[in-house]
């Protein structure tokens, strides 16, 4: 029987009864290890990944910072949300899935 898993999640917001339902479902026995503050890096994420002692990383992160992670060996878990404009004309967001981040190219052309 595999131990629980640790996943360090970078986020501001902890994780919705929806998103919990379905990480036990991925992961099985799990524990968030939630991290709120602001990241400039790749490498500060794989710094926190070794102090946490993490087995996994769920990131919100800029698509620059999430392509530096995948070119240093992480595979980050993302989760894929639904845009909804309410009565009121305010976004709310749903859970849709998670995915994991295995590849990802940005082609740059400047301006």
């Amino acid at each position: 029987m595999i131990g629980t898993i640790r996943l360090l999640w970078l986020s501001r917001h902890y994780p919705t009864r929806i998103q919990e339902s379905e990480l036990s479902r991925i992961l099985g026995d799990y524990e968030i290890v939630h991290h709120k503050d602001p990241v400039n890096s790749g490498r500060e994420v794989i710094n926190l990944i070794h102090s946490y002692g993490v087995d996994d990383v769920f990131v919100v992160l800029p698509q620059h910072m999430i392509e530096e992670l995948v070119k240093l060996n992480v595979k980050p878990i993302k989760a894929q949300m639904q845009r909804h404009i309410d009565s009121n004309g305010v976004a709310q967001f749903t859970h849709d899935h998670f995915y994991r981040v295995h590849k990802m190219q940005i082609i740059r052309e400047i301006l």
